[in-house]
């Protein structure tokens, strides 16, 4: 008789930078092959589901704000959507 293992569903809270860190080693070391370059998509893996849950729709960096306000053309390059 054939046992189906359950999947493994990981959810991660906020996606600034400690969250997306988490997201990109928990990728690497679950999903990615050993061939994996950290460029490309890895191939997709149906019994773990990393999921990144954040009250924002995107990536602001904090830290490039001061910069951003001086310099209006580096404002843009500031928020990077998830999607």
């Amino acid at each position: 008789m054939h046992i189906a293992a359950k999947p493994i569903r990981i959810a991660i809270a906020g996606g600034n930078f400690a969250g997306l860190s988490a997201v990109k080693s928990l990728y690497t070391h679950l999903l990615a092959t050993d061939t994996y370059d950290g460029t490309s998509q890895a191939p997709p893996n149906p019994s773990i589901a990393i999921t990144l849950i954040d009250r924002k729709d995107g990536f602001l960096h904090y830290l490039g704000m001061t910069r951003g306000l001086t310099q209006p053309s580096y404002g843009n390059s500031l928020w990077l959507p998830y999607a």
